[in-house]
């Protein structure tokens, strides 16, 4: 009885042993570094990001997800393919599109030895772009009056206006 259980003991420790070898397990990539450019990015810029990532396995996709987000509320999440620039080194481009938003969040997905990878979610802050792309000292007018001008009139015409009854 006990040599029984013995051998019961080894056969499935073997067939354990067996299954194990001969099935696979992919190695999770590594993200040694993942940068932004510019470092302090601001509303409606153009972002470049670049991943260097090493895996034992072949690296068959990268790709990055990309929410803008103000507080409280994050606008649809953007899916980017990133493509390889260099050995390990991956990179892609996005445009921020919403001039609300106060941060972006985003994170890698890889694909190696036929599995998927998710990594951490970074949150980097934006700041305001003042000048909203101008330069030169322009003021970012189209050359007609506005609202300005309706304001300006309107004072002349109560101006006017008082000052005509007071003489009468």
């Amino acid at each position: 009885m006990k040599m029984r259980r013995i051998n019961v003991t080894i056969t499935a420790a073997l067939v354990l042993f067996f299954y194990l070898s001969l099935t696979t397990v992919a190695a999770q990539p590594i993200v040694e570094e993942l940068t932004i450019e510019p470092g302090e990015p601001t509303t409606l810029s153009t972002i470049t990001f670049t991943a260097v990532i090493t895996s034992e396995d072949d690296i068959g996709e990268v790709r990055l997800i990309i929410e803008e987000c103000k507080v409280g509320l994050c606008y649809l999440s953007s899916n980017e393919s990133m493509d390889m620039i260099e050995d390990n080194t991956y990179q892609t481009q996005f445009t921020l599109t919403h001039a609300d938003a106060t941060y972006v969040k985003y994170h890698l997905e890889v694909e190696s030895g036929g599995e998927w990878f998710s990594y951490d979610i970074v949150e980097t802050n934006l700041t305001a772009d003042t000048d909203n792309g101008l330069s030169n000292g322009e003021n970012g007018g189209n050359g007609t009056p506005g609202f300005e001008i309706v304001i300006f009139l309107l004072a002349i015409s109560i101006g006017v206006f008082i000052f005509k009854r007071k003489r009468l």
